[in-house]
């Protein structure tokens, strides 16, 4: 298996030419195995460059480079060869052509999924959630989008792990089946199309609360050794590493105290103005959690893989399976349709206790 075979087009459509109805999607030769642990590039942007180093260490030679989106073989994590103090990372991602810093790899597999052709109804409206479950797909668009985060961008792409809205089934030119996704919070009236196989539908089972007769739930988030603890009946009961806000970071601090969840949303799309110092837009942010009113939350991120380190815009960053685990956990529970719930007056809600630690 070389890098060659992993680099081949990761499940991506092709660019579509605009002939009737929606663009003719190019499914390219795909090689990417399935039911294997994979690594994609995730940090930076497009054409952003990763040192391949013959160890694992920072100051090992480089041998090689990577770029923003390739997909590599996901052998093993090992530990830095040599501690470096200068550096907080000190897990190292093992590919078959060296060695990479783990907090630029994001951890995926390429899982197909069997194509629903009929969107089904679990509320008010048509409907269902989706899961992407590839390292990612391009995106076909059919109008000028509003968003900047498709704007912005040569190639469109959803990424493992985001979710979205799906609510229509269509075909391209060549009878390929697409689902057209958007997002129902957070984001302008977009509307994008996605290969159907890349999308796993989330059933409403996965939305269940869990631990349901535990009324004495609560979490404690700890600054300084950048984790999460989930506490049943003053039982620790679930445990993850998180990456906040800087702790002395005027702008982008996670705010001590004590706190009342107050909203819960299956995805939200998030987006800020260089106000602050730095501008972000990103789509498809799964099991987010929010716990002040001024919008920090506890979500998935896709965009890094640095957890235990504080670097995010002031949420609490979490794997996505730890963010869906939390978000389940919490309370109160969230309906399918519309997958968001608003928490009047407080008095039922998981409340989030954050402690600058020791």
């Amino acid at each position: 298996m070389n890098r060659r075979t992993f680099l081949k087009s990761s499940l991506g459509l092709a660019a579509g030419l605009y002939l009737n109805g929606l663009p003719r999607s190019v499914w390219a030769q795909v090689d990417i195995p399935q039911g294997v642990l994979l690594g994609r590039l995730c940090t930076g942007g497009e054409g952003s460059p990763f040192d391949i180093k013959a160890k694992p260490d920072i100051n090992s030679q480089t041998i090689g480079t990577y770029y923003h989106d390739d997909i590599v073989p996901w052998l093993r994590e090992v530990a830095a060869s040599h501690m470096n103090l200068s550096e907080f990372n000190q897990r190292w991602v093992e590919t078959d052509k060296g060695y990479i810093d783990s907090a630029n790899v994001q951890l995926v597999r390429n899982d197909i999924n069997p194509v629903i052709t009929q969107i089904p109804s679990y509320g008010a409206t048509p409907g269902m959630w989706v899961e992407i479950t590839v390292p990612y797909a391009d995106l076909v668009l059919t109008q000028s989008p509003s968003g900047y985060w498709l704007r912005s961008v040569n190639r469109p792409r959803v990424y493992y792990k985001q979710v979205f809205w799906c609510d229509q089934v269509s075909q391209d030119q060549d009878g390929r089946i697409l689902y057209r996704l958007s997002e129902r919070v957070g984001s302008l009236p977009d509307f994008y199309y996605a290969p159907a196989e890349a999308c796993r539908l989330i059933p409403p089972e996965e939305m269940t609360v869990l631990s349901p007769d535990v009324e004495d739930k609560k979490l404690i988030v700890n600054l300084m050794r950048q984790t999460i603890t989930a506490y049943e009946n003053g039982r620790e009961v679930y445990f993850c590493r998180v990456a906040t806000g800087p702790r002395l970071s005027e702008g982008w601090a996670t705010p001590p105290g004590d706190h009342p969840i107050w909203r819960k949303l299956v995805s939200l799309h998030m987006s800020a103005n260089a106000s602050k110092g730095e501008a972000f837009d990103t789509s498809g942010i799964g099991w987010t959690t929010l716990f002040t009113s001024d919008g920090v939350a506890i979500h998935s991120a896709f965009w890094h893989n640095e957890f235990g380190k504080a670097r995010s815009h002031g949420c609490v960053n979490c794997l996505p399976d730890d963010a869906k685990w939390i978000w389940r956990w919490t309370l109160p529970h969230v309906e399918y349709d519309p997958g968001d719930i608003v928490i009047q007056g407080m008095t039922s809600s998981t409340r989030v206790t954050v402690e600058v630690g020791e």
